[in-house]
């Protein structure tokens, strides 16, 4: 984070942040206090593990005199991805990626915010319900970064699929960084779309390795696949990110 002007955060998707999170689960927030500067001890009454074994303490960083200040009221709901520090335990904070579950805004100054968000956080514990039911074995060794070439998922566009369909893929990576076979994890339940999908990974699928061309070995990873519906005059779409 940085603390001199805006709070600073890497954009990781959901399946990224599950594969680095040593805990990830649903849980109230019973206490929070402060230890020390930059931390606070909270208290958590855990409803869903989705990784890890459950907890009823962890830490939060706070900093709360800085741009990446995060604080989490008492009897609040959130879906938490925190991680070990050797000498903290889990914590976690405004990088982690956690969400405030039960946040509202105005509805009358934001219309449809409140809906969308609650669709959002809905899609998001269904893919960790997934991932846990099945055990997937989710996977990036070498954090590899990722995306679609010439705007191929615009195939996608059109389909009517339930709000909320995702589906799940294993991507096989070379040395050299080059899809090498791709395997349907969880597809999006239409032929035509899934193969236009597998057809994107295998043509127009880029990775990248810090500023390396190559990585020590060849390796997988499972890569989300999100749809989402109509809205307006905007047609229907698949991504990578979860919005």
């Amino acid at each position: 984070c940085s603390s001199a002007f805006a709070c600073e955060c890497a954009g990781v998707g959901l399946i990224d942040r599950f594969e680095r999170a040593d805990f990830v689960a649903t849980a109230e927030i019973q206490k929070i206090t402060p230890a020390g500067s930059d931390y606070h001890n909270i208290e958590i009454k855990v409803g869903e593990v989705f990784k890890g074994s459950s907890v009823n303490k962890l830490k939060i960083e706070s900093i709360l005199n800085s741009s990446c200040s995060f604080y989490t009221p008492e009897k609040s709901n959130w879906l938490i991805f925190a991680y070990k520090d050797s000498k903290l335990g889990l914590v976690f904070g405004s990088c982690s990626g956690s969400i405030q579950l039960d946040r509202k805004v105005n509805e009358e100054k934001y219309p449809e915010f409140n809906k969308k968000t609650e669709q959002s956080n809905q899609k998001k514990l269904s893919v960790l319900r997934f991932i846990k039911e099945t055990e997937i074995d989710i996977k990036n060794d070498f954090r590899l970064n990722y995306t679609f070439l010439n705007n191929c998922l615009d195939k996608g566009k059109g389909f009517a699929l339930e709000e909320g369909t995702f589906g799940l893929f294993k991507i096989w990576v070379s040395k050299e960084l080059k899809v090498k076979a791709v395997t349907t994890i969880k597809g999006l339940g239409n032929e035509s779309l899934n193969s236009i999908i597998n057809q994107c990974f295998k043509d127009n699928f880029k990775l990248y390795y810090k500023d390396k061309s190559k990585i020590s070995k060849a390796t997988e990873i499972t890569v989300g696949i999100y749809f989402y519906g109509v809205e307006g005059e905007h047609q229907s779409f698949v991504t990578i990110f979860d919005l």
